[in-house]
C-alpha cells in the first residue's frame, strides 16, 4: 500500500464518519466506498502508523474493535473470492476496476494479519480462510506476465501458507486437481516471464509447488490419480521448464515431483508392460490400465516433433533427465537393483505395490524406453546441435546407469547385445556422419564428446568408426581441439585398460591423410601430433604395455614406415624429375599432368608421414622403460636395430620427405644409446662417417627449417656421442678407431654445416611458435625457435667442432636475437667460457649494426663501413670521420628499427667489459661512439634518450677499463664535450651518464698524462680543462653542463694527487700552475661575490651555478696542492672559507643549493674550525633537514652530489637521491666527527632535550636521526683525528644512555617515527663497546612493548616487527644478567607480539565498519595480523636466544650455559622457568579458541576500566576495544555482542614457530609443565597454594585463571606440542 493512500485514510473516516468499531465493520462490508479506499482503510486499522493515523483515532477504533484480524481477513478473503466467481462466470463483471485478487498490497495486506494471528497462536487455515484457498493461488496466476512487486506478494503469501501454518499443506493436500492446475499456471508464468526480478520469484513458486506435489503423490493411495495429473497442459510445460533450467535447487524439484507422480511406483508396472509389448502380463491388468501410459507416451511423441525451434530444443534437453528419473525408478520396482537405486523416491510406495517386476523385464523395458527417446530425437530438427547434445546425454545417462548400463554386471538375456547394437547404430548413424562432413565446430565437439562416451560404455568403439575418427583428429578446428584432446587421452587410457594399445597404434599407422579445412575460415589442427596426447600415450605405453605386444607393435609400425617410403618414391616417380630450362615445351605438356597428382599425392604423404614418424619416434623411446631384464633389453636393441636398417634402406634413396628419416634416425640412436647395449648397428649407424653422408642433407641450405633443426638434432648427437667415444679411447676404456682423425674432421664438417645454415630472416627460417625442446614436436610452425633454443642449449659443443665460419654464424644469430630482445643466453655462464665466441662477437656485432644502418639511410654509409676495420692506430681517424660527418639530415626510423638499436646496446652492457679481447677494444669503444654521434640522433625522442644513456655507459666501462682507449678521441675531445654538455641538460638520467662518462674520459686522459707522461695526452686534458673552464664562466646559470664540468676538473684533480711527483717533475707542471692560479682567482672572486649577495637583496636563481663554482675551486685548489712542494692550502681557498665563516648567518637565513654546498665545503675542507662555528653549521644544518624532512619529494641537486662527492673523503660519502640522508650521512655526520669533545658534549646534551619535549613536530622528528648520527659518530674512528676525543666521545654516549633510553621512550609515546626509534635503540644494543645496565634493559625492552601498543598503524609492520624482534634477540644475547632482572616485561612483550600471528575470525574490515572506534585503540601489532612467516621466523628466533645454549671457551667451564654470557646456569633456568610458561601458555589458548577481544564500554570521565580494557586476564591477553559512551546515551546495543576470536591458521607460520616452542620446552620443569597443562584443562580449583617457588606459584589461586575451556582445549594444544617435542627435538642422551 502507497504511503499517499493510507495518508488518505483520515480523511476517509471524516467523510464517512466512523466514530466507532461498529461504524468501521460496517464502512468495509455494506458500504459504497470504493473498494481501494476500503483496502486503506483495513491497512490503517491493521497498521496503526503515524502516516495513517497521525491524530491517533484510527488507533483508538483498532483497540476497541473485537477480533479485528478475523474481521478483516473474513471480509477481504470473501471480496477476493466473490471476484474470482465473477470472472469466470463472466455473467457479473466487477463494479469497480480495482481487483484485490489482483493488487499486490491487498495480497500483502492478507498476509501480514494472517502473520499476526499466527504469532498470536490462534490461525487456523480453514477456518480463517473460509473457502478454498487454492483456488485465490490459481486466480492469482491466470493471465498475462505478472508484475514483479505482485508476483513477490503471492509467493510469500503461498510459502508462509505452506511452510509457516500448521495445517496449510494439509489443506493445500486435499485439493490435488487444483495442485495440478496451479503447477501448470506458475511454470507457464515462470517460462515466459521477462522481468528479472519476477522470474526469481516464480522460480521459487515453482520449487516450492513442486515439493507439495511430491509430497502428495507419494502419499496418495490411487496412482492413476497422481498419472492423471501429467496431461497434455501440464506435462509438456514440465519439459520445457526441465530443459530451460540450468542445475539448480528448483529443476531438482521438479524432477523429483515428476519421479513420484509420473514415474510412481504403482505405475512403472504398466510402463514395463507397454515398453516390452508384455502379453502374459497384459491380461493380468483391467481393460483400459493401459492407455493412461500410451497417453502419457504419445505426450511425449507430440513434444519431440514439434517444428519450433526453440521449443523443440528446450523437450529434448530435458529427456536425459526425465530418461534419468525412469531408470531409477524402474531400479525401485525390481528386488535386484533396488539395493543398488540411487534415489529413495517412492521407497514408501513400494510396500503397497504387490506387483514386482524381474531383473530381465526391467532391463528390457529401460531399453526399450531408451530407444523409444532416442528415435524421437533422432527427428530432423531446426538444430542439430541441439538434438545431438540431448542424445549424448542420453547415451551417457543410459551406458552409465549403475543398475541397466554396460558399467552394471547386468547380463541377461540379449540386453548386451542389444546395447551394443543400439551403440554401434548411433556412432554410425549419427557421429559418423558428423566426423566425416560437419563444418561446425560446435557439431564436431558435442561428437568428440559421444565418442568419448561411448569409450566409457564400451572399448569396441574404437573399431567402429576408429578410421573416419582418426582423419577427424588430423584436422581438428581450434575451437573443437581441447574437446579433441580430451578425447585420445581418453582414448589411450581405455584401451590401456582393455589391453588393447596395440589396436590404437595400428590406427594411427593408417591414417591416409590429413582432411582439407572444413571451412575456410577456420584453423585446423592436428591433434594426432599434438604434444598432450603423444606424452600420454607414451607414458601408457611405458607403464601398461606388455613387451611382447610392444615387439609386435614397432613390427608393425617398421611395416607401415617401409610402404610409406614405397609410396613416396612411387609418386616420385609420377611426378618426374625438374628438367633443365632448355627442354621442349611438348615434354612439359607431357609431364604436366603427371606433376599434378605427384604434389596432391605429395601433400596427402606429407601428413600421413608426420602422424607416422611423431608416433614411431615416440613409442621407439618409450619402449626402453618396457625392457626391464637383461635379456629382454638385448631383444629390444636387436629389434631397434632391424627396424632401424629396414626403413633406412627404403629411405636412402628418397630425396622428399628427409625430415622423418632424421627424426626416426634420432630417436632410434638414442632409445638404443637408452638400453645399453653395445650392439653393432648402434657403431655403425651413429658413426660420423655414416650420418654425415647418409643423414644430413648435401644441400642444407635449401632445405626447409623443420629439416635444418632436425639436422641440428642429429648433428649434436652424433658430436656429443664422439666426444665420448674418443674420451673412452684415450683412457684405454675401447680401442681406438682407425680413422679417428677423419671421423672427426667428418663432425666438424657436420656441425659446422648445420650451423651455418642459421640465416635469420630467410624464407624457410622458420616459425617461432612455443618449443616443448622435443625433437618429435618440431614443425614448421616452431622450427625457427627449435634452431635457436638448440644452439642456445649445446653451444659450447657447437663452438667446440664448428670451424670460424659456423662460429660467425652463430655470433651473428647471437646478435640478432639480442636485437630482437631475447638476452637469456647473455645470461648463461656457460656462453663467457667459450674463448673461440669472444673474437666472433665484435665483428659480428659491427656486421649487424652496418646492415641495420645500411636498410636504415636507405645506401652505403662509408663511415659505418671503417668501423670492422678499426685497430689502435686507426681508430683516431675513424672517430675523427664520424665526428665530420654528424648526423644524417631528415631522416625518420622506425619505432621497431629504434627498438633494436636500443635493445643491441642493453645486450652489449650485459657483458662484462673484460669480455671483449684487448684488439676489439678500440672496436667495440668506436661502435658505441657511432651509435651515440649518429644514430642516436635519427631515433624518436624516447628510444635516442634511452641509446643514448646506454651507450654513455658503456663508453664509461670501456674507458675506465682500458685508458688508452680515449687517446682515439684526442684530436675531437672539445667538439666531443660540447655536445655531451649541451644536451645532458635535457635529462637527469641523461645528465648522471654523461657525469660518470666525462669523469672516465679525464681520468683516462689524466691516467695517460700523468703516469705514462704523454705529451699528447697531457695537451689535450689541459687544453680540455682550460675548455671548459671557458664554458663554464660563459654560461648561464643552469646546472646541466656545469655538473660535468665540476666532473671532469675534479677527475683531474684526483689523478694529480695521486701522480704528484710526476707531475712537478713534468715540463707541463708550469703551464698546469699556470693555469691553475688564473683561475682560483677568478673562482674565488665569483665565490666571494655569491656570498656577498646573500646579504644583500639580490637573489641567486637556483645556486647550481655558484656550487659548481665553488666545486671547481675547491678540485682546482687540490690540483694546486699537487703542483706545490708545501701541503699548504692556497691563500685564495684560505679566503672564502674565511668568508663562508663570516657569513653563516645569512647562509642560515637562505637555504638552498648554494648555502648547501659553502656548509658542506666547510664541513669537509676548513680547517681548525673553532667551537662557535661548528655549533653554528651544525644549526644551518638541522634547518636545512627538518626542510627536506617536512617534503618528502625533495631531493639532493646533482650538482651538489657532485660537489660532496669530489671534497668528501671516498669511504664515508654515501649516494643518494633522498635529501634528508644525504645531509645525515654526507653533511651532519662528518661535522660531528670534526668537532673536540666538549662541543660534542654540548650539542648532544641541547638534542636530547628538544626530543625529549614529547612535542609531535617536524623539528622533533628530525632530531631523532641527529641522535642516530651522534651514535654512529661517537663510534665512529674518524681518519687523523685524535683518538683521545673519540675515547671521550664514546664515554659521554655512555654516561648519558639512560637519557637517549628515557627521550626515545618519550617520542614512541608521542608517535614520532617508530623504525627511527628502534634504529637507534638497535645501534646501541650491537654496539660491542657500550654495555647496559639492568635499568636500560628494562627501559629498551618497555620501548618496545609501548611501541608494539601503539595503535597508528606504521608504513611497513613486517619490518618494523622483525626490527623488533631482533632487537629483543641482541638484547637477550649480549646482556642476559641485566635481562633476568627485566625476564617479567620481557614475557608481557613476547605474549603481546604473538598476537601479529593470529587470524581473526571477524575481518578487520568488517569489524572497522561495525564498530569505527576499533581502528582507534586495536595496538597495530594486532591489526596488521597475520604477519607473513619471516615475522614468525624472527619471533621464533628470540624465544631461542632466551634457551641458546653453548659450552664455555675453558677446562673450567665444562657445565652447559643456557644463554649467551654464561650465568649461573641453573639460576638462568629457574628463573627463566617461572616465566616462558605465560609465553607458552599465550599460544596453547589461541591456538585452543580462547584468544578473544571483545568491545569494552566506558564512560570517559571514568578511567578505573582502563587496566580492564587494554590489560590481560589471567594467561590469555585478550586486547578489548574501548568504546566511549555518548554523553547520556550509553554504548550502541549493537557492540554488546561483537566480539574477534582467532587462531594462528597459517601452518607455514606455525612451522616457523615451532623451534621456539621447543626452546621453551627445554627449560620447563616436568612439574611446571604439569601445572601449566592442569592449569589450562581446569574448570575450578583450590584457593589455597603450596608456596614453593614454582610456576604454580606465580599464579592467582582459586578457579583457573584460563577459565573454562570453553573453546576447543587449550591443554590439548599443548600436549600435542609437547609429543612432537619429545620425538623430535628433545635431547635423551647419546644412543
Amino acid at each position: 500500500m502507497s504511503k499517499a493512500e493510507l495518508q488518505n485514510v483520515p480523511q476517509i473516516v471524516s467523510e464517512c464518519g466512523i466514530k466507532t468499531a461498529e461504524d468501521v465493520t460496517q464502512t468495509l462490508w455494506t458500504s459504497k466506498l470504493p473498494l481501494h479506499k476500503r483496502v486503506a482503510l483495513a491497512w490503517a486499522v491493521v497498521d496503526c502508523s503515524k502516516v495513517s493515523d497521525p491524530s491517533g483515532t484510527i488507533s483508538h477504533l483498532s483497540a476497541t474493535l473485537v477480533r479485528k484480524n478475523e474481521l478483516i481477513t473474513d471480509w477481504l478473503f470473501s471480496t477476493m473470492l466473490r471476484e474470482l466467481k465473477d470472472t469466470k462466470s463472466n455473467s457479473k463483471k466487477p463494479v469497480f476496476s480495482f481487483v484485490t485478487y489482483r493488487d499486490a498490497g491487498s495480497i500483502e495486506l492478507l498476509t501480514h494479519i494472517l502473520q499476526c494471528m499466527n504469532k498470536a497462536g490462534n490461525l487456523n487455515i480453514r477456518t480463517s480462510l473460509k473457502g478454498c484457498a487454492m483456488a485465490l493461488f490459481t486466480g492469482a496466476f491466470t493471465g498475462e506476465n505478472l508484475e514483479s512487486e505482485y508476483a513477490a506478494s503471492v509467493v510469500q503469501l503461498w510459502l508462509f501458507v505452506i511452510d509457516k501454518t500448521a495445517d496449510g499443506l494439509e489443506d493445500a493436500t486435499i485439493h490435488i486437481d487444483q495442485l495440478g492446475k496451479l503447477m501448470a499456471l506458475v511454470i507457464e508464468q515462470c517460462l515466459n516471464a521477462s522481468d528479472t526480478a519476477a522470474s526469481k520469484c516464480l522460480l521459487q513458486m515453482v520449487g516450492s509447488v513442486a515439493s507439495v506435489l511430491q509430497t502428495v503423490c507419494e502419499t496418495v493411495p490411487n496412482p492413476r490419480k497422481t498419472l492423471a495429473l501429467f496431461d497434455k497442459r501440464l506435462l509438456p510445460l514440465v519439459f520445457q521448464f526441465i530443459g530451460a533450467e540450468s542445475e539448480g535447487v528448483e529443476r531438482t524439484a521438479v524432477l523429483d515431483m515428476l519421479q513420484a507422480g509420473l514415474f510412481h511406483v504403482g505405475i512403472m508396472f504398466r510402463f514395463m508392460v507397454v515398453m516390452t509389448d508384455n502379453t502374459v502380463r497384459n491380461t493380468s491388468l483391467q481393460e483400459g490400465e493401459l492407455a493412461y501410459i500410451t497417453e502419457k507416451l504419445d505426450i511425449i511423441k507430440e513434444c519431440l516433433a514439434v517444428d519450433d525451434g526453440p521449443l523443440r530444443t528446450r523437450y529434448s534437453a530435458a529427456m536425459p533427465d526425465v530418461f534419468s528419473r525412469y531408470l531409477q525408478a524402474q531400479a525401485l520396482i525390481c528386488p535386484e537393483t533396488r539395493i543398488r537405486a540411487t534415489t529413495k523416491i517412492g521407497l514408501s510406495a513400494i510396500a503397497a505395490t504387490p506387483l514386482t517386476v524381474g531383473i530381465s523385464e526391467a532391463a528390457l523395458s529401460s531399453f526399450k524406453m531408451f530407444v523409444f527417446i532416442y528415435d524421437l530425437l533422432r527427428l530432423p530438427a531446426a538444430n542439430k546441435a541441439d538434438s545431438l547434445k540431448a542424445i549424448n546425454g542420453l547415451v551417457h545417462t543410459y551406458y552409465s546407469d549403475v543398475c541397466f548400463g554396460t558399467t552394471s554386471n547386468l547380463d541377461v538375456g540379449n540386453i548386451r547385445a542389444d546395447q551394443t547394437k543400439a551403440l554401434s547404430d548411433w556412432l554410425e548413424n549419427v557421429i559418423t556422419p558428423i566426423l566425416a562432413k560437419s563444418e561446425s565446430a560446435e557439431e564436431l565437439v558435442l561428437a568428440f564428446e559421444g565418442v568419448f562416451l561411448a569409450l566409457e560404455a564400451s572399448s569396441d568403439t574404437i573399431q567402429i568408426i576408429g578410421h573416419t575418427l582418426f582423419e577427424a583428429l588430423a584436422a581438428v578446428p581450434q575451437k573443437a581441439s581441447s574437446a579433441g584432446t580430451r578425447l585420445l587421452c581418453q582414448m589411450v587410457s581405455t584401451l590401456a585398460r582393455a589391453r588393447q594399445l596395440d589396436a590404437l597404434f595400428e590406427l594411427l599407422s593408417q591414417v591416409k591423410a590429413v582432411a582439407e579445412p572444413r571451412s575456410s575460415s577456420q584453423s585446423v589442427e592436428n591433434l594426432l601430433v599434438s604434444t598432450q596426447f603423444q606424452r600420454t600415450l607414451s607414458h601408457t605405453v611405458a607403464q601398461s604395455m606388455p613387451f611382447m605386444q610392444a615387439q609386435a607393435t614397432i613390427n608393425m609400425l617398421t611395416d607401415r614406415i617401409s610402404q610409406l617410403a614405397s609410396e613416396a618414391k612411387r609418386n616420385s616417380n609420377i611426378g618426374g624429375e625438374d628438367e633443365d630450362g632448355d627442354n621442349k615445351s611438348s615434354k612439359k605438356r607431357r609431364l604436366s599432368s603427371g606433376k599434378s597428382k605427384g604434389r596432391n599425392a605429395s601433400a596427402s604423404m606429407h601428413s600421413r608421414a608426420e602422424v607416422l614418424a611423431v608416433t614411431v619416434s615416440n613409442f621407439a623411446l618409450s619402449g626402453t622403460t618396457i625392457a626391464t631384464t637383461e635379456q629382454q633389453r638385448i631383444q629390444y636393441s636387436a629389434l631397434l636395430g632391424a627396424s632401424y636398417k629396414a626403413f633406412s634402406n627404403s629411405f636412402s634413396e628418397l630425396s622428399q620427405n628427409k625430415w622423418v628419416f632424421l627424426l626416426l634416425h634420432y630417436s632410434f640412436i638414442e632409445a638404443g644409446s637408452r638400453i645399453g647395449c653395445s650392439d653393432q648397428w648402434l657403431s655403425l649407424f651413429m658413426h660420423p662417417a655414416y650420418v654425415s653422408k647418409q643423414m644430413i642433407p648435401k644441400k642444407l641450405a635449401k632445405c626447409t627449417a623443420q629439416e635444418k633443426a632436425l639436422s641440428m638434432v642429429v648433428a649434436f648427437q652424433t658430436a656429443a656421442r664422439w666426444i665420448t667415444v674418443v674420451a673412452e679411447a684415450e683412457a684405454g676404456i675401447s680401442v681406438a678407431d682407425k680413422h679417428q682423425q677423419e671421423s672427426t674432421e667428418a663432425v666438424r664438417e657436420m656441425v659446422s654445416n648445420v650451423v651455418a645454415t642459421m640465416q635469420p630472416g630467410a624464407s624457410n627460417a622458420g616459425g617461432w611458435e612455443s618449443w616443448d625442446g622435443q625433437p618429435q614436436t618440431i614443425s614448421e610452425a616452431n622450427s625457427g625457435r627449435a634452431l635457436w633454443e638448440l644452439l642456445s642449449s649445446r653451444l659450447e659443443l657447437a663452438c667446440e667442432f664448428a670451424n670460424r665460419e659456423a662460429i660467425g654464424a652463430i655470433a651473428q644469430q647471437i646478435v640478432t636475437q639480442a636485437a630482437d630482445g631475447d638476452h637469456e643466453l647473455l645470461l648463461d655462464a656457460g656462453f663467457f667460457e667459450i674463448r673461440s665466441m669472444r673474437s666472433a662477437l665484435a665483428p659480428a656485432l659491427i656486421r649487424y649494426a652496418v646492415g641495420m644502418w645500411t636498410s636504415q639511410v636507405g645506401h652505403q654509409d662509408p663511415v659505418f663501413s671503417q668501423l670492422a676495420l678499426v685497430s689502435h692506430d686507426s681508430a683516431e681517424s675513424v672517430v675523427d670521420s664520424i665526428i665530420k660527418a654528424g648526423a644524417p639530415s631528415s631522416l625518420s626510423t622506425a619505432a621497431e628499427t629504434a627498438t633494436k638499436w636500443v635493445n643491441l646496446a642493453r645486450a652489449l652492457l650485459r657483458l662484462p667489459v673484460s669480455y671483449w679481447p684487448n684488439e676489439q677494444h678500440f672496436s667495440v669503444f668506436v661502435f658505441a661512439m657511432a651509435v651515440d654521434w649518429r644514430v642516436s640522433r635519427v631515433l624518436p625522442a624516447k628510444e635516442s634518450l634511452e641509446l643514448q644513456v646506454l651507450n654513455r655507459s658503456l663508453l664509461e666501462r670501456l674507458a675506465s677499463h682500458k685508458p688508452s682507449t680515449v687517446l682515439a678521441l684526442v684530436p675531437n675531445a672539445t667538439t666531443i664535450v660540447d655536445r655531451w654538455t649541451d644536451n645532458a641538460a635535457s635529462s637527469e638520467t641523461l645528465a648522471r651518464a654523461t657525469r660518470h662518462l666525462l669523469h672516465a674520459i679525464m681520468a683516462s686522459l689524466a691516467q695517460n698524462a700523468f703516469s705514462t707522461s704523454s705529451k699528447s695526452a697531457d695537451s689535450a686534458c689541459r687544453n680540455l680543462c682550460s675548455h671548459i673552464l671557458d664554458k663554464l664562466a660563459a654560461e648561464a646559470d643552469d646546472g646541466g653542463s656545469g655538473v660535468l664540468v665540476l666532473e671532469a676538473i675534479g677527475a683531474v684533480a684526483k689523478l694529480a694527487k695521486q701522480h704528484a711527483r710526476n707531475l712537478k717533475k713534468s715540463e707541463s707542471s708550469s703551464k698546469w700552475t699556470k693555469l691553475t692560479k688564473s683561475w682560483l682567482k677568478k673562482l674565488s672572486s665569483s665565490v666571494s661575490d655569491s656570498i656577498d649577495s646573500l646579504d644583500s637583496s639580490e637573489q641567486v636563481d637556483n645556486g647550481f651555478h655558484s656550487v659548481n663554482c665553488i666545486g671547481v675551486l675547491l678540485c682546482l685548489g687540490s690540483l694546486d696542492s699537487s703542483l706545490k712542494d708545501e701541503k699548504a692550502q692556497s691563500k685564495y681557498i684560505d679566503s672564502v672559507f674565511a668568508r663562508i665563516v663570516g657569513a653563516l648567518d645569512a647562509i642560515g637565513r637562505s637555504p638552498g643549493a648554494f648555502s648547501m654546498g659553502l656548509v658542506a665545503s666547510l664541513v669537509h675542507l676548513a680547517p681548525n674550525m673553532t667551537s662557535k662555528t661548528a655549533t653554528t653549521a651544525l644549526a644551518i644544518l638541522m634547518r636545512f633537514l627538518t626542510q627536506a624532512s617536512a617534503n618528502r619529494d625533495a631531493k639532493i641537486p646533482l650538482v651538489l652530489q657532485s660537489l660532496v662527492a669530489h671534497i668528501g673523503s671516498e669511504s664515508t660519502i654515501v649516494e643518494t637521491d633522498a635529501a634528508d640522508m644525504f645531509i645525515l650521512r654526507n653533511m651532519v655526520e662528518p661535522l660531528l666527527c670534526g668537532m673536540d669533545a666538549a662541543t660534542f658534549e654540548s650539542t648532544f646534551v641541547a638534542t636530547l632535550l628538544v626530543a625529549g619535549s614529547g612535542s609531535r613536530n617536524n623539528k622533533a622528528s628530525v632530531t631523532l636521526k641527529l641522535i642516530r648520527s651522534f651514535v654512529h659518530t661517537a663510534y665512529k674512528s674518524p681518519t687523523g683525528s685524535d683518538s683521545s676525543i673519540a675515547v671521550s666521545k664514546r664515554k659521554l654516549v655512555q654516561k648519558k644512555l639512560p637519557s637517549v633510553l628515557t627521550t626515545l621512550q618519550t617520542a614512541a609515546a608521542s608517535g614520532m617515527s617508530c623504525t627511527e626509534i628502534i634504529g637507534i635503540v638497535s645501534d646501541l644494543a650491537y654496539e660491542p663497546s657500550i654495555s647496559f645496565k639492568m635499568q636500560d634493559v628494562t627501559q629498551a625492552i618497555s620501548i618496545i612493548s609501548s611501541i608494539a601498543m601503539l595503535p597508528a598503524r606504521p608504513e611497513d609492520p613486517e619490518v618494523l616487527f622483525t626490527s623488533m624482534c631482533r632487537l629483543l634477540g641482541a638484547i637477550v644475547r649480549h646482556f642476559t644478567d641485566e635481562v633476568l632482572g627485566s625476564v617479567a616485561i620481557l614475557t608481557h612483550t613476547l605474549r603481546l607480539l604473538l598476537h601479529a600471528f593470529v587470524v581473526p575470525a571477524i575481518p578487520r574490515a568488517v569489524l572497522a565498519a561495525e564498530v569505527p572506534e576499533a581502528s582507534l585503540s586495536t595496538p597495530w601489532v594486532v591489526a596488521s595480523a597475520p604477519l607473513s612467516d619471516s615475522c614468525a621466523e624472527a619471533y621464533s628466533r628470540v624465544l631461542s636466544n632466551m634457551t641458546r645454549s653453548r659450552r664455555g671457551g675453558t677446562d673450567s667451564s665444562k657445565a652447559l650455559v643456557k644463554l649467551t654470557k654464561g650465568t649461573n646456569a641453573a639460576n638462568v633456568a629457574n628463573i627463566l622457568s617461572l616465566f616462558v610458561p605465560y609465553v607458552l601458555a599465550e599460544y596453547c589458548i589461541i591456538q585452543g579458541g580462547g584468544a578473544q577481544s571483545t568491545v569494552v564500554s566506558r564512560d570517559s570521565r571514568s578511567a578505573s576500566n582502563v587496566t580492564e580494557a587494554t590489560g590481560f586476564k589471567g594467561l590469555s591477553w585478550r586486547p578489548s576495544l574501548v568504546i566511549e559512551n555518548v554523553k547520556g546515551k550509553g554504548a550502541p546495543m549493537n557492540l554488546q555482542s561483537i566480539t574477534m576470536r582467532g587462531i594462528i591458521s597459517s601452518p607455514s607460520l606455525r612451522e616457523a614457530l615451532l623451534p621456539g616452542w621447543y626452546s621453551l620446552l627445554d627449560i620447563i620443569s616436568e612439574s611446571d609443565r604439569s601445572v601449566l597443562l592442569s592449569l589450562l584443562a581446569a574448570e575450578s580449583g583450590s584457593d589455597s597454594t603450596d608456596g614453593s617457588r614454582s610456576f604454580a606459584s606465580y599464579t592467582y589461586g582459586g578457579a583457573s585463571i584460563f577459565g573454562p575451556d570453553q573453546y576447543g582445549g587449550a591443554h590439548e594444544v599443548l600436549k600435542s606440542l609437547y609429543q612432537s617435542y619429545s620425538d623430535f627435538y628433545k635431547f635423551k642422551g647419546d644412543r
